[in-house]
C-alpha cells in the first residue's frame, strides 16, 4: 500500500506530482555515483585515444595497433580508486543536485500521466 499524503493536507490529485518528482529526485542522487565514474572512464579514454593518435603519427604505425585494450572491470577499478584518492567519497556526488533536479520533473510529470491513464482506464474497464 502506497502511504497516502491526504491526512496531511495534501489534495489527492497532487499526490502523484509529488511522489513522481520524489522518486525523480532520489533517482538522480542514486545514480549519480556510477554516471561519476563513466564519465571519468569517458574522459580518460579521449585522453588515451588523443595520446595514441599522436605516437602513431610519430611512428607511421597503424592507430588500432597503437590502442591499449585494457580490462574493462581494471578500468572501473582505477576510475574509482582516482576520484577517491583525487575527490575523496563526495567526489561520486559532484553534480548530483543538479542531476536530481533534472530528473524530478520528468518523473512527476511521466508518474501524474501514468496514474490519470490507469484511472482513465479503470473508468473504461468497469463500463
Amino acid at each position: 500500500d502506497r502511504l497516502e499524503l491526504f491526512q496531511y493536507g495534501v489534495p489527492i490529485a497532487l499526490q502523484p506530482f509529488i511522489w513522481g518528482a520524489l522518486a525523480g529526485g532520489l533517482t538522480g542522487l542514486i545514480t549519480n555515483p556510477p554516471d561519476v565514474v563513466l564519465a571519468r572512464l569517458s574522459a580518460n579514454e579521449k585522453a588515451a585515444e588523443e595520446d595514441a593518435i599522436i605516437e602513431a603519427d610519430a611512428s607511421n604505425i597503424d592507430l588500432e595497433h597503437a590502442r591499449k585494450n585494457e580490462d574493462i572491470l581494471a578500468q572501473i577499478w582505477e576510475a574509482t580508486a582516482s576520484i577517491n584518492e583525487e575527490e575523496g567519497p563526495g567526489g561520486y556526488f559532484v553534480g548530483a543536485g543538479a542531476r536530481a533536479l533534472y530528473f524530478a520533473p520528468e518523473a512527476c510529470l511521466w508518474f501524474a500521466a501514468y496514474e490519470f491513464l490507469r484511472s482513465a482506464a479503470d473508468v473504461v474497464s468497469e463500463m
